[in-house]
């Protein structure tokens, strides 16, 4: 048996990883939000948000996501509304400066990937969805019942729109698992988060709430590459199909205008075959 040096040997070479590509993921994710709006003019108190997601991850350029989320924000204001020029006081009731309340939110939205590839995403997301909310004094005490608070006759709802935008990334392991983050707005198209409408600051920012949240990716179903190939060849065969019906047609058509072209062709020889018989019958008359 004849061996060489142990240095003339080629070092074992790990094989690189395989990755599944993931058609369905499921999203966990947990992280701070703060609000901004009349008692509170920046982010800076913090409360949380959990949230699950379903991504449909077939596609390379844009993915579509359900996400539903609950968590609690609050804000605070002890100079509120005393610090506001005259003019900007309140006429009447006494508004809250403090509120905390509870956030329940369901969207439908899309994720614009600006890169993707097997192991990192990275993606701007928008989404359209309703938030259910329901603002309580320091006490726990429910503001919505506390008709003082506002304006005479004006009712808080409970319920919003929302249009959720953010930028996200994520890193996958070949075994279709990943972890990921996330930062937000969720945009309420409502400004009563706080309880605040009538009476609140018309000078202050629009209610927003920030989010900030970490994400574990689990996969639901995996991408099945016969799957792929027999919707590939049926898209294929339709598109045949649909180039063959179109060259029928076309056949079909041109044959019609041959067959009115030679027609119309028959017609005027007919015409010209009669006038010349009667201008021989004038001639023998003649």
């Amino acid at each position: 048996m004849v061996c060489g040096p142990l240095w003339a040997q080629e070092p074992l070479k790990n094989p690189a990883p395989v990755y599944r590509p993931v058609q369905l993921y499921l999203l966990g994710g947990a992280g701070p939000a703060s609000y901004r709006g009349d008692l509170a003019p920046s982010y800076q108190k913090w409360g949380g948000l959990f949230g699950l997601a379903l991504k449909f991850n077939r596609h390379r350029w844009v993915n579509p996501v359900v996400d539903f989320s609950f968590g609690r924000v609050s804000g605070q204001n002890p100079d509120f509304p005393a610090r506001l020029p005259l003019d900007l006081q309140p006429a009447e009731g006494t508004p809250n400066r403090f509120f905390s309340s509870t956030l329940v939110n369901a969207s439908f939205g899309l994720h614009f990937n600006l890169l993707k590839t097997e192991r990192y995403q990275l993606y701007l997301s928008q989404s359209l969805g309703f938030t259910r909310f329901s603002p309580r004094d320091d006490r726990g005490n429910p503001l919505a019942d506390q008709l003082n608070t506002r304006a005479f006759d004006e009712t808080l709802p409970t319920t919003g729109l929302i249009l959720p935008t953010g930028l996200g990334g994520a890193y996958f392991f070949p075994n279709g698992f990943g972890l990921g983050a996330e930062v937000g707005w969720l945009n309420p198209r409502t400004d009563y988060l706080d309880n605040l409408g009538q009476l609140g600051n018309p000078e202050a920012p629009r209610d927003n709430v920030l989010r900030l949240r970490v994400n574990a990716f689990a996969p639901l179903k995996f991408q099945n590459p016969d799957e792929d190939k027999q919707r590939q060849e049926r898209r294929a065969q339709r598109r045949q199909q649909l180039e063959e019906q179109l060259k029928a047609e076309k056949a079909a058509q041109a044959a019609e205008e041959k067959k009115a072209k030679a027609a119309s062709q028959t017609k005027a020889k007919s015409k010209v075959k009669g006038k010349s018989k009667k201008k021989t019958n004038y001639w023998f008359m003649a």
